[in-house]
């Protein structure tokens, strides 16, 4: 039985066997999807620690588990709008690991909808917007009230992100008048 996501067309989830990773699951993934969304599907069934299931290693592949989060993660940082709000409906709860991944990628889109469902760490927000070097997502986490300045800059000035650097020492600026 196969279950098909009005979200992501042409995607087609069938339920995993509980503990079989076998080669002919990746060689199926592989076929059927583009690199990018193979890794976003792997992220909704590897779990934290691949090595502890020894079965699957011997067959190349990491412990199958259901992870939305994980795939929520590898969505927001990949752009994946449609996979993200999948991987909500399918129960991913954790919005600031959205947030930051979406902050690091620069989708503003899957950011604010991280914001709407409920993301409240700012700060780590705003570390993976300058170690991404997207500037209007950092701003979007310093108006939320983002305030963790010296790490941010540290991102900033590693990756020579110029404009965030600037952005930074002004509201730091700010912050300490």
């Amino acid at each position: 039985m196969s279950v098909t996501s009005p979200a992501v067309k042409g995607l087609e989830w069938h339920p995993v066997p509980e503990g079989y990773a076998g080669p002919d699951l990746h060689a199926v993934l592989a076929s059927r999807l583009p690199a990018d969304l193979l890794g976003v599907v792997y992220g909704y069934m590897v779990g934290p620690d691949p090595d502890t299931d020894a079965r699957a290693v011997a067959h190349g592949l990491p412990q199958l588990v259901q992870d939305p989060n994980a795939a929520l993660a590898n969505a927001c940082l990949g752009g994946h709008e449609d996979l993200a709000r999948l991987m909500l409906d399918r129960g991913a709860t954790d919005y600031n690991i959205g947030l930051a991944k979406a902050c690091q990628g620069g989708h503003e889109a899957l950011a604010r909808l991280m914001l709407e469902k409920g993301a409240t760490d700012y700060d780590r927000g705003l570390d993976s917007a300058c170690w991404g070097g997207h500037e209007a997502l950092a701003r979007l986490m310093l108006d939320r009230g983002a305030t963790n300045y010296n790490q941010a800059l540290f991102y900033a000035r590693r990756y020579c992100q110029e404009g965030l650097v600037r952005l930074l020492l002004e509201c730091q600026a700010r912050a300490s008048s």
